[in-house]
């Protein structure tokens, strides 16, 4: 129902396929991360930065490979433009330099946060 969701959401608005995928998809994916860490805020734990790792090593290994070995024959192989390629290997590269930047010294003040 999710997908079916975005697709009627996407048409709606107007929003092209792999911005409502980067988007949308990823707020519903990253769903559980976003609520651990609200909750983190106010019990103090170290387990939101581990989350957010986790999570985010997961996507990319598990859930990029499955839907991988998932695609039909028929698809194969995958076609990615190279503007959406590049566009999303820039802004995840700057996204872990952010973070790298920001848990370096075990630290995180108001600047690390107006970064990040």
């Amino acid at each position: 129902y999710f997908v079916s969701s975005i697709e009627v959401f996407s048409k709606r608005f107007k929003i092209p396929d792999d911005v409502a995928g980067a988007t949308l998809m990823a707020l519903g994916c990253n769903g559980p991360e976003l609520a651990l860490n609200t909750i983190a805020i106010f019990q103090p734990s170290n387990i939101g930065v581990g989350a957010v790792i986790g999570g985010e090593v997961f996507n990319v290994l598990v859930i990029i490979g499955t839907a991988l070995l998932a695609t039909p024959e028929e698809y194969m192989p995958l076609h990615v433009g190279q503007y959406s390629f590049w566009r999303d290997v820039i802004f995840y590269v700057i996204s872990v330099m952010l973070l790298y930047h920001a848990l370096h010294d075990g630290r995180i003040d108001g600047w690390n946060v107006m970064w990040l």
